[in-house]
């Protein structure tokens, strides 16, 4: 694939879309650039390996981004003991509890989960405080 600068499984480096892409670097294209530009050169992110090393790779896996350990807390921010109860006075936010949203990752999630959590749990400590001061 990589000496013909097409990939037939993907149909990458067909296209002249994709040809324009590589060649003029991120910008929007323009659609009558792509009709005239031409397919030459092969498409440079596919290029054939050298006969001998040295190589290099990098592994890319699957990940997560923020923390799935940690205390769980309620909609209070409220820490819940292992059997669902909450501990009086204990409350969580940020990085430092369990993912509130651990199956989904928005951008900026574990900044707005920490003011988020961090604010419900500094109003939930000032009505406790207002009580225990009345």
């Amino acid at each position: 694939f990589a000496a013909e600068g097409k990939d037939p499984d993907f149909q990458r480096g067909e296209r002249a879309y994709d040809r324009y892409w590589h060649l003029r670097g991120y910008s929007e294209p323009n659609p009558a650039q792509l009709e005239r530009h031409p397919l030459q050169p092969k498409n440079p992110t596919l290029h054939p390996f050298r006969s001998s090393g040295p190589y290099h790779a990098i592994l890319i896996a699957g990940g997560a981004l923020d923390t799935n350990g940690g205390p769980v807390v309620d909609a209070q921010a409220r820490v819940l003991h292992a059997d669902g109860h909450a501990i009086p006075g204990l409350y969580g936010a940020g990085n430092c509890i369990a993912a509130p949203m651990p199956y989904y990752y928005a951008g900026g999630g574990t900044i707005a989960g920490a003011i988020t959590f961090g604010f419900i749990a500094g109003t939930q400590v000032a009505r406790v405080s207002q009580r225990a001061s009345a």
